[in-house]
């Protein structure tokens, strides 16, 4: 998909082929040159033909050399869609400022920096959990008695703590609040 506006170019495809470093004019300046596959359309036979952009990046070009591969989905910025006819056909370039990784991309960067974390390494026998002996008690080590901080007069922090059963009123049927015999029934 190509948006070309009065202020700027948004082209969002995949990449056609592995982008490629080049150093070039007087002072090799290097530029990291790619093909971004922006559509396709159906030809006289019925066969779909891709739609292609060169790409050339040319600031962070060594920094971005290897970041990008063949049909990793990208969005590219720039300024102007250039186009010039050779062989009969229409080439379309532009000059990239920004160049935005897809979803995918991201997720293949991250994972490469999870896999350079060294593994951790293995718990000592004493410690099943997992983790490491220290020489000093953790302040949840030792046993700290909280008698005399109840809540109210008479109550007991044990009476709140888990698995302390609480005493139920016993349980009274609702023919155990009428009473037949009372006298001031007005019948």
């Amino acid at each position: 998909m190509i948006c070309n506006t009065k202020t700027g170019l948004l082209v969002a495809g995949t990449v056609a082929k592995a982008p490629e470093l080049k150093h070039v004019g007087q002072y090799a300046r290097p530029v990291l040159k790619m093909s971004v596959r922006y559509a396709s359309e159906k030809d006289e036979e019925g066969k779909n033909r891709g739609k292609f952009l060169d790409v050339d990046i040319w600031d962070n070009a060594e920094e971005l050399d290897g970041m990008f591969d063949k049909d990793d989905a990208v969005i590219v910025t720039g300024s102007e869609l250039r186009s010039r006819e050779y062989n009969g056909k229409t080439y379309h370039s532009i000059s990239a400022t920004g160049v935005y990784p897809g979803a995918g991309v991201v997720f293949r960067w991250l994972q490469q920096v999870i896999n350079m974390i060294p593994a951790a390494p293995a718990a000592p026998v004493n410690a099943p959990d997992g983790f490491q002996p220290v020489g000093e008690p953790a302040p949840f080590d030792t046993a700290e008695s909280i008698a005399g901080h109840e809540f109210y007069p008479g109550e007991k922090v044990e009476d709140h703590l888990p698995g302390a059963a609480a005493q139920a009123p016993p349980f009274k049927s609702s023919t155990d609040f009428i009473d037949d015999e009372a006298e001031d029934l007005p019948f």
